[in-house]
């Protein structure tokens, strides 16, 4: 997939009831995009037993932000 997808230039999903790469259109990038505005979980492999340990990052509280940006502002600066 990774050959097919950097040769060609396309995005590439994998059909696992035909077992073969399929052109992926925009409602696959739509799913991820919802996904990531929702703060949504992350998929697991099958049979993956760590819960989320490794597929979820929590920033130290040093990096956390201080709020939402007023008019293009960082509201941690100025």
């Amino acid at each position: 997939m990774g050959v097919q997808s950097y040769r060609f230039g396309k995005v590439l999903f994998w059909d696992k009831e035909q077992r073969k790469t399929t052109d992926a259109d925009a409602s696959w990038a739509a799913a991820w995009e919802k996904r990531s505005k929702q703060r949504g979980k992350p998929n697991q492999i099958q049979g993956w037993a760590a819960g989320d340990k490794g597929s979820t990052l929590t920033p130290p509280a040093y990096q956390k932000l201080e709020g939402p940006w007023v008019d293009g502002k960082d509201p941690a600066g100025a």
